[in-house]
């Protein structure tokens, strides 16, 4: 990647902690969606992080990064609104085999959110995950089916099945309240 800055004629080379330094401070308006195109084919994994907490990153960009090889890059990119309208299904299968318990449980929050994406398909494979947060996650989403969190009432952790059945009740207390 070559970056210049350039000031009244003036052109200085920049190199990435250089960048990384500019990336950081962008301000979230739309009209640098451009740049932060440009800046998340960085070679810096740091450029391509500070790209995805620019809320003027478009879904363009992270249609690019959801490819990302950083996994701190894919956490922080899989809770921007961006990325949970353009995600599929294929992404996240690869996503979550990465294993990654904090990426995973960054899914597990956003279960409902992801547009492009099958909630039960979803839902399935994070129920099967062996990490005991990324269960807890997603029986305490509201966002999740009721079938799954009936599910993890049987949980072998003690927790994520507390959370399951706290799940159930607020439910129940929604439910009878609309029958009010």
């Amino acid at each position: 990647m070559e970056a210049k800055l350039v000031v009244n004629d003036v052109e200085v080379v920049l190199g990435h902690e250089e960048l990384d330094v500019i990336s950081g401070c962008l301000s979230d308006h739309e009209d640098k969606s451009e740049i932060l195109y440009e800046l998340a084919k960085s070679p810096s994994s740091l450029v391509r992080m500070n790209v995805v907490y620019n809320d003027a990153m478009d879904e363009k960009t992270a249609e690019r990064l959801i490819r990302d090889t950083s996994i701190d890059v894919l956490r922080g990119l899989i809770q921007t609104s961006q990325a949970q309208k353009i995600v599929t299904d294929k992404d996240m299968e690869r996503l979550i085999a990465m294993g990654d318990a904090e990426l995973l449980c960054n899914i597990a929050e956003k279960v409902g959110d992801f547009d492009a994406c099958d909630v039960d398909a979803l839902c399935k494979m994070l129920v099967a995950q062996k990490d005991p947060q990324v269960r807890f996650r997603l029986a305490s989403n509201s966002d999740t089916p009721r079938e799954f969190i009936e599910e993890l009432i049987d949980d072998v952790d003690i927790d994520v099945a507390r959370a399951a059945e706290n799940a159930l009740d607020e439910s129940d207390d929604v439910d009878e309240d609309d029958d009010d």
